[in-house]
């Protein structure tokens, strides 16, 4: 195990899974972690306009910590009733995302899938399960945590590798 590991609490890591996720994209920028005498802030900043909206409607203002109060901070005075738009807005230049697609069920629903490219996402946590005290996880994985997925047909998931059988590699709709 890696020496002089300390344990952060959840919202450090769940501080680092937002630089994690948004890491590279020129428009959002993941602000310091703020430690207030009342309760944690995390800024965020953001340069374009529809990816700053999305944020403010799908990004949870109060993340449950228990009675730890972490709030992100982010302002607008606008409302989008559009998640799937939200969700395309927010990761069209993502450069971890590597398609987005609607499709349409058998039933006949809508679905929204944010397809992230096959990687692992690593950063120094002081993780006390890992040897070298990092946290690992699919990007996929990250945006399921981050976001609050009670949206009805909006998904995070993980691009197939290359090679995978072809039946895998059928999209919803396509299945035998």
């Amino acid at each position: 195990m890696a020496s002089g590991l300390k344990l952060s609490p959840p919202w450090v890591t769940y501080w680092k899974k937002l630089e994690a996720l948004f890491n590279g994209d020129p428009d959002i920028t993941v602000g310091q972690l703020y430690d207030l005498e009342d309760r944690k802030e995390i800024w965020i900043h953001v340069t374009d306009e529809k990816k700053y909206r999305a944020l403010v409607n799908l990004l949870p203002t109060y993340p449950n910590f228990g009675n730890v109060k972490v709030k992100n901070v982010i302002k607008f005075n606008g409302a989008s009733q559009d998640t799937f738009q939200d969700l395309k807005d927010l990761f069209v230049d993502n450069p971890r995302v590597q398609e987005i697609k609607e499709v349409t069920d058998f039933a006949h629903t809508p679905h929204l899938f944010i397809n992230f490219k096959p990687e692992v996402v690593q950063f120094a946590n002081d993780d006390t399960s890992d040897y070298y005290g990092l946290y690992s996880g699919l990007t996929a994985d990250i945006a399921k945590e981050v976001f609050d997925m009670s949206y009805n047909g909006a998904h995070f998931s993980t691009a197939p590798i290359e090679g995978t059988k072809e039946n895998v590699n059928k999209p919803l709709g396509e299945w035998p």
